[in-house]
C-alpha cells in the first residue's frame, strides 16, 4: 500500500521538492516573527494597563 501512495510522488524532478522546502520555510519565518511581534505587543498592552 505504502508503494501504490509513494508511487506519484517519484516522478517529481528534486527542484519541486526543494522550492516546496523553501517556500514552507519561508512562511514558517514569517508566522513564528508574527508571533513574536504579537507577544510584544500583548506584552506592551499589559504593561500599560499596569500604568
Amino acid at each position: 500500500m505504502k508503494e501504490d501512495e509513494n508511487a506519484d510522488i517519484r516522478g517529481f524532478p528534486a527542484e519541486v521538492y526543494a522550492d516546496g522546502t523553501d517556500e514552507m520555510i519561508r512562511l514558517s519565518d514569517i508566522i513564528r516573527n508574527d508571533g513574536l511581534r504579537y507577544e510584544r505587543i500583548l506584552d506592551a498592552e499589559e504593561e500599560a494597563d499596569e500604568l
